[in-house]
């Protein structure tokens, strides 16, 4: 088995190793230079086939954009196996238009060097990431982690939909966006499409080692499962700071790879909630048959870490870009200065994270999240509920008398079919609003009992059946927002986060109050749906000299500076603490524009 050398950071696919003797031609020598109508300007890296630079390309009136081109070396250009390689990479990766994979723009010509030119990501990868977060002793996020890994398995699993699997995919691979903080797939030199012939020569393997799948050890073809073992080998490794499998030497590692079972991820960051501890597990599997379905089931799986991207993850990772990578030790399967990631306050304590909840578990935290509903909403069931069913007897009676037919029994009202409980993929409990029943509708829908018998299995029926039976006068509306938002219709509560609610049909806004942070909205409903997410936004920024610890609304949010961070368009009360000082400012962030406070303390 001849195994191909690939150790350049940039993953930018394995080639026979350059004999000293041979000479490489270089555009890195003689900066800037011109490359068909780019500028080369800075070479940002290098491997056994290319090396890559960032670029200008201009154009009329002033057009000016930042480029990455990618140059085959001259000398492997000679050989047609490489370029054809090379010109592969391009078209396969030409087809993919994705906001989580990295676009490719052109295609050199056949007559002059051959580069590719591609989309420049302003941003770093996960790689350098994590290494410089750990070399100054920050940990990283736990939501930076998941929410990096969701990112990727999107890209992946739209690539997946188009015939590709990547077959590279490692943190040098991923890339996280200065802005919004968006992870992009790129580097799909290697990548495996199910209608064309490989020109990977018999028992080469392609690929970094340590994130190779079994499957691909063993000798068997590469499958989208393979990618998702390769993208749980790097959730592995930015939670823990070591990869699943290591060894003296790549034969060695190679052996463990499909021999022996990791440690789980908990065994070495005991602060790794429990539900993410076993879905690395399930990626890492041995057998491509126990892991996730399809990279889709992986994102689904941390959906709930996407909600901190932009007060969390943003932030950290503008951070980060702004200092120096400082001295690292060799990147060894043994990350030194690792520090272990955690959730952070914004969604550590708004989910439960720590396993996937029994049908059991489930029932207890639907009753438990009823009985915390605001007090005011609370008592106004009891009467809406016995107002509704003195409703429903009296036109049974009416009916009964006028026609002269024999009315049946009113069932009880805990006889009422109960939609079951929704549970998202990423944790969160939604509950269901009850089935609606064919009488005409009361004012307001009676809530699941948090107490009392559970309902008959056989009363229990499909959504689609449930909405079928729906009044004219009600609609049933999904409700999206963070755990830590609460809905209100007028004075009647709803509940908090993502649920289905059936609702009035002439409603047309609902109230959202964000409990940490005291923000209240009115969001509009669309289409069915009324989405928190989709309100207008501003951006904040808080500073204080010398410094001061700040809570937006009742939430801490850490020391100034504050970063330029999204919120919700709104009116927040902004507390700034310093020594024992503490001053208040109430401010009013405006959809599309910055809002700055800024407090000296004497």
């Amino acid at each position: 088995m001849a195994l191909l050398e690939d150790d350049d950071d940039l993953g930018l696919g394995g080639s026979e190793p350059v004999s000293a003797a041979t000479p490489v031609a270089t555009f890195s020598r003689k900066l800037p230079a011109q490359l068909g109508r780019y500028t080369l300007v800075e070479q940002l890296g290098a491997g056994g086939m290319a090396e890559v630079f960032l670029a200008k390309q201009k154009g009329p009136g002033g057009f000016e954009r930042t480029v990455v081109v990618k140059v085959l070396f001259p000398h492997l250009a000679r050989t047609e196996r490489y370029r054809k390689m090379f010109q592969r990479e391009a078209a396969l990766a030409a087809r993919l238009s994705h906001t989580n994979v990295v676009s490719v723009l052109e295609l050199g010509p056949e007559d002059g060097p051959l580069f590719i030119a591609m989309e420049h990501v302003d941003g770093i990868s996960l790689h350098k990431l994590a290494r410089r977060a750990w070399t100054h002793k920050r940990a990283l996020p736990l939501e930076l982690c998941a929410g990096a890994i969701a990112d990727a398995a999107l890209g992946l699993a739209y690539a997946h939909k188009e015939g590709l699997v990547h077959r590279d995919v490692s943190p040098d691979n991923l890339m996280i966006t200065r802005n919004g903080a968006v992870t992009k797939v790129l580097d799909f030199g290697i990548a495996k499409s199910a209608d064309s012939q490989t020109l990977t020569r018999t028992g080469e393997l392609k690929g970094k080692v340590p994130f190779m799948a079994p499957e691909l050890v063993r000798g068997t073809e590469a499958t989208p499962l393979t990618d998702i073992y390769a993208l749980g080998v790097t959730f592995y490794w930015l939670v823990t700071g070591k990869r699943p499998f290591s060894g003296a030497n790549d034969i060695v590692t190679l052996q463990a790879i499909v021999e022996q079972t990791p440690k789980p991820p908990r065994a070495i960051n005991d602060k790794l909630p429990a539900r993410v501890d076993a879905l690395i597990m399930q990626m890492i599997a041995r057998e491509p048959s126990d892991r996730p379905a399809s990279a889709t089931a992986v994102h689904e799986a941390l959906r709930w870490s996407l909600v901190a991207r932009h007060n969390v993850v943003e932030p950290f990772v503008r951070e980060m870009l702004a200092v120096d990578d400082g001295k690292q030790a060799e990147d060894d399967p043994d990350t030194s200065g690792f520090v272990p990631s955690v959730p952070s306050l914004d969604v550590g304590k708004a989910i439960d994270l720590t396993a996937a909840p029994t049908p059991h578990q489930a029932t207890v935290l639907e009753a438990t999240a009823l009985a915390q509903q605001p007090a005011r909403g609370r008592r106004r069931w009891p009467l809406l509920a016995a107002a509704a069913g003195a409703l429903v007897v009296v036109l049974a009676l009416v009916i009964a008398l006028s026609t002269g037919e024999r009315t049946a029994p009113v069932p009880s009202a805990d006889a009422t079919p109960r939609s079951p409980l929704v549970v998202r993929p990423d944790g969160v409990q939604a509950e269901d609003a009850p089935a609606p029943t064919p009488e005409p509708a009361p004012a307001a829908a009676k809530p699941r009992e948090p107490k009392g018998p559970k309902p008959p299995k056989e009363l229990k029926e499909p959504e689609e059946q449930a909405s079928a039976r729906a009044s004219a006068d009600t609609m049933r509306v999904e409700l999206r927002a963070p755990p830590a938002v609460r809905w209100a219709d007028g004075a009647t509560a709803l509940g908090g986060g993502d649920r289905r609610v059936v609702l009035n049909a002439a409603t047309r806004f609902l109230t959202a109050v964000d409990g940490k942070r005291g923000v209240r909205s009115r969001v509009p409903i669309v289409k069915g749906v009324a989405d928190y997410g989709a309100l207008p936004r501003g951006r904040l920024q808080i500073r204080a000299t010398p410094y001061a610890d700040i809570l937006l609304g009742s939430e801490p949010r850490g020391s100034t500076p504050y970063h330029d961070v999204e919120v919700v368009a709104g009116e927040y009360t902004v507390t700034l603490r310093n020594r024992g000082r503490e001053e208040r400012r109430t401010v009013t962030v405006k959809p599309g524009e910055v809002t700055r406070v800024d407090v000296r303390f004497p």
